[in-house]
């Protein structure tokens, strides 16, 4: 008798943990995929608000690139009533404040492309004080222009502005 009212019971409790647990197991499928749709929509979102804040970012990294072109770059200084140590100066000083006001995009493209940027400030600032050695001391800022110019069109390697530019458009076309 014991055995049949044993039986019973688990006539009644075997098919009800049967449908627990293959509602337990449909429900945390259900909630898994819903929260990874979740996570996906939030990335996409974020995604999307965080392109146009790049954009800029290369945007600006771009013409931070244009704006020490050295042939963009040293005619802004050249003034014959100056002398050529006062231009290094003022090219020093214009080549930094354009980089450090620019630092903060780096936040905002990949390594390589801050690395090229930092190469390029760095090459420019190095042949502005390497020219300058090169040349009279009372050379003039016209002179001493010219032999900047001079050395960047003889170049082999280029313009190292060029290749960073280059850069940039190739990730910026990644991105779109």
């Amino acid at each position: 008798m014991e055995v049949q009212i044993i039986l019973e019971i688990l006539k009644y409790i075997l098919p009800a943990l049967i449908v627990l647990l293959a509602s337990y197991y449909t429900l945390k499928s259900v909630f898994e995929n819903d929260s990874k749709k979740q996570e996906l929509k939030l990335r996409y979102e974020s995604r999307n608000e965080a392109l146009p804040i790049r954009l800029n970012a290369y945007e600006r990294l771009a013409v931070l690139m244009e704006r020490l072109m050295p042939y963009n770059l040293i005619p802004r200084f050249s003034d014959p009533k100056i002398s050529s140590k006062e231009m290094k100066l003022l090219l020093i000083k214009a080549v930094k404040e354009e980089f450090e006001h620019n630092l903060s995009q780096q936040i905002y493209v990949s390594r390589d492309v801050w690395n090229a940027i930092q190469f390029t400030k760095d090459d420019l600032l190095k042949h502005i004080n390497i020219i300058h050695a090169s040349i009279p001391e009372d050379s003039s800022s016209v002179d001493y222009g010219r032999e900047l110019l001079n050395f960047y069109m003889k170049n082999e390697r280029g313009i190292p502005n060029q290749r960073a530019l280059t850069m940039i458009n190739t990730e910026v076309k990644q991105l779109l």
